[in-house]
């Protein structure tokens, strides 16, 4: 600072120098009143100086550690809230994971923002900024770990409950899935009460209601899926086995679901009973045939037709069959034997020992052999003890029948019941036993021979007859026995009506697979042609087949394969094909559905090979539903001949005439035929618009030759024939065919013929 002289400094001497140079100033002056005062006033002012500069350093230190915590807070709201780096992002099972560095969130991520505060730290120069700032930037970290640790906290609450949940639903799902297995449901619920106890526990709450909540929970759902999924009896085992561990609430909520299941389950079985007893021809032949493997081992051919012919006349082999009060001791016989008494409860009894189903044919045979064999006591069976003995040393099936008349089944009249019995023996033997060996020669040299154990006829309109009138017996029954409870008998009724649709549903399938394993064999059981597509058949189908059909079927096979064995192509009668084709192309479903299941072959002693071939084609399409949609082309390819044909004025239908009728069919064939030479030449499926061409082009007239008087003589395309073209054009077309190397044939020529000599309409 600069310091000017006063006037009192002006006033002083001149310092002077002594003799020696020393320099010596002159004795000061004393200050008077006004320089002591401002020197005062000068000492105040440096000191308002000083202390305005100290206020300013530190306001200057403030600011600076002031914008260093707002960059930590920015970092701090980055590590919280940003997508990628802050923790809010973490969720669920993310939150319970160590951090990057392998330590657990809460240590690491502090850490990390410590770090970056000491590195904001170290940008500020002044101690004192640096004090300030550390001092607020413990605080941020303090919060920041706070708030870190109680959404961290909640995340794995979340999770952790989330688990839980998942666990539980998944244990469900799977509980559901092996409910037919008690042992699996006893291990999952099981697990699931530990976990719902453990997660309880661990949150000081209620532990033993929770867990015997789940338990509950779990077989309710088990219950209620058996329940739903048709298993009846399952869920009344798993109801009973399983009603300690099913709480209040959930057997209540059961009560209704399990009274529906009992009454369905009864009356399952009361249908099942109620048909069962009824005797069927089918279950009479099923049986006789499981009768004659059973016994035969044992006892041999004739034997075994004796006994089964015992069984066949007591129950035709029907394991319901029940005959009321006909024991001597007024009890009911029961099962294939007609066992009453002391037989009829060791019957049952033998069954539950053996674990075996009293339902099942094969458990009443097995309990025959014990009473034959003395496994039951004699006193129940009232077998003598030498009667396996008689039986093994009978000479013929008749004296076997005789044998069982009178020492097992002991029926009243048994006289009569002996002489029928053997008869039946006698029928059965010849029916299904082994044939001499001359006569096994015979019967294959002519293709009757039946398979070894292979199918034999099934009359399925006797299996109808008979389904129905079990159905009506079953139904008369079933009101007898629920006469008080009226919502049981409808039950029984409803089970009744299920059981015989689907026994209409199975006799409808085994005659549909019959009539196509016939067609099929029929249409393509022959040698192959020469182009290498196989030809109806010329022999018999083979055993299996063959067995399964009536005799009237049989002649009609033999009388096609009569006229196929031949080898002779028939001229299609006309009449025939049409109807034949439209049936099969019918706009009516009814009327497609019924041609579909048609025995083609029947027809083809009326159809050349190609159009008996072209027709299996067409039915096999209508029988898969016409997938493709062929039919409905050919179906719209008929519409638009319908409509050339009036044009033409040719009749059409059942009204047309004679001639009419043979105009249209020709028509129509040749159409069909010129659309599938497109389609093969073109290798796709003709459009409309070419369609209509083609069935068009079969309209135009045709050139034959010049009129006699003026003009010329012409024909619809359709009705030119090989006789129509000219010796002369032959010859020239016959050239032209072979120079294309295309055949030669009658049809190709006169297609030709027609295409160069088509006149257009007028």
């Amino acid at each position: 600072m600069a310091v000017f002289a006063t006037s009192a400094d002006m006033r002083r001497p001149v310092p002077r120098a002594d003799g020696v140079g020393n320099y010596r100033p002159a004795a000061a002056a004393l200050p008077g009143l006004e320089g002591a005062e401002a020197l005062n006033q000068a000492g105040q002012q440096n000191q308002q100086i000083g202390g305005m500069l100290g206020n300013l350093g530190e306001q200057l230190d403030v600011a600076a550690a002031q914008e260093a915590i707002a960059q930590l807070r920015a970092k701090r709201k980055e590590l919280t809230f940003d997508p990628e780096k802050g923790f809010q992002r973490l969720k669920g099972g993310d939150a319970t994971k160590p951090g990057p560095g392998g330590k657990p969130l809460l240590n690491e991520l502090p850490a990390g923002l410590q770090s970056i505060s000491e590195g904001i730290a170290e940008t500020l120069l002044s101690p004192r900024a640096k004090a300030i700032f550390r001092r607020a930037a413990r605080d941020e970290q303090t919060s920041y770990k706070r708030d870190l640790a109680v959404h961290l906290a909640a995340e794995s609450e979340r999770f952790e409950v989330a688990t839980f949940k998942d666990l539980n639903a998944l244990d469900l799902t799977e509980i559901v899935q092996v409910s037919d297995n008690p042992a699996k449901v006893d291990a999952i619920t099981t697990r699931m009460e530990r976990r719902t106890r453990a997660f309880y526990e661990a949150r000081g709450l209620p532990s033993e209601a929770a867990a015997t909540a789940a338990t509950s929970n779990a077989l309710r759902a088990v219950i209620e899926s058996q329940a739903a999924s048709g298993n009846g009896s399952q869920a009344l085992a798993t109801f009973q086995r399983f009603a300690p561990k099913l709480d209040a609430a959930d057997r209540i909520a059961l009560m209704p679901t399990m009274r529906t299941v009992q009454q369905g389950e009864t009356a399952r079985f009361q249908a099942r009973d109620l048909v069962s007893s009824v005797p069927t021809t089918e279950a009479a032949e099923a049986g006789t045939k499981a009768s004659l493997a059973f016994w035969k081992g044992e006892y041999g051919e004739k034997v075994s037709a004796g006994i089964t012919a015992g069984f066949l006349r007591e129950s035709q082999f029907s394991t319901g069959a029940r005959n009321r009060g006909d024991g001597r001791d007024g009890s009911d016989s029961i099962n294939i034997g007609q066992w009453n008494g002391p037989r009829a409860q060791a019957f049952l009894q033998f069954a539950k020992s053996k674990g075996l189903d009293p339902n099942d044919r094969q458990t009443g045979m097995l309990y025959a052999r014990a009473e034959i064999d003395g496994e039951i006591p004699r006193a129940i069976s009232g077998l003598s003890p030498d009667f396996k003995a008689r039986l093994q040393n009978a000479k013929s099936e008749a004296e076997a029948a005789d044998i069982m008349t009178r020492g097992y089944f002991r029926p009243l009249y048994q006289d009569g019941e002996s002489a029928v019995r053997g008869k039946s023996a006698t029928a059965i033997l010849a029916k299904y036993g082994e044939k001499d060996p001359l006569r096994q020669q015979v019967d294959a040299a002519t293709g009757t021979d039946k398979p070894k154990d292979g199918p034999l006829y099934r009359d399925t309109r006797q299996m109808l007859v008979d389904a129905e009138t079990a159905y009506d017996t079953a139904t008369r029954r079933n009101a007898e026995i629920n006469a008080g409870n009226d919502a049981q008998r409808r039950a029984t009724q409803s089970q009744l009506d299920l059981n015989l649709a689907e026994q209409k549903r199975q006799i409808d399938m085994a005659k549909l697979n019959l009539e196509i394993a016939v067609d099929k064999w029929m249409t393509t059981g022959g040698q192959p042609g020469p182009d290498g597509q196989p030809s109806p058949a010329t022999k018999r189908p083979p055993p299996e087949i063959w067995n399964q059909l009536s005799y009237t079927k049989q002649q009609s096979i033999d009388a096609t394969i009569a006229h196929n064995a031949k080898g002779q192509d028939v001229v299609t009668d006309q009449r025939v094909w049409y109807e034949i084709q439209q049936g099969l192309t019918s706009p009516d479903q009814a009327v497609r559905a019924q041609w579909a299941n048609k025995p083609l072959w029947e027809y083809k002693r009326y159809l050349s090979n190609g159009d008996f071939q072209e027709l299996s084609k067409i039915q096999s399409t209508a029988r898969q539903g016409d997938p493709n949609k062929q039919l409905t082309r050919i179906l719209n390819a008929n519409q638009m001949i319908d409509d050339t044909l009036l044009t033409l004025g040719v009749g059409i239908g059942n009204t047309a005439s004679k001639g009419d009728a043979e105009k249209a069919n020709n028509f129509r064939r040749l159409a069909q035929q010129q659309i599938t030479a497109f389609e093969v030449e073109q290798k796709r499926t003709a459009t409309p618009e070419e369609q209509r061409k083609i069935i068009d082009r079969l309209a135009l007239p045709t050139f034959l030759r010049k009129g006699v008087l003026w003009g010329e003589d012409t024909k619809p395309a359709y009705e030119v024939t090989i006789t129509d073209v000219p010796a002369t054009e032959r010859e020239k077309i016959v050239e032209a065919l072979r120079g294309r190397g295309l055949p030669m044939t009658d049809d190709a020529i006169v297609d030709l013929y027609r295409r160069a000599n088509a006149r257009s309409k007028k």
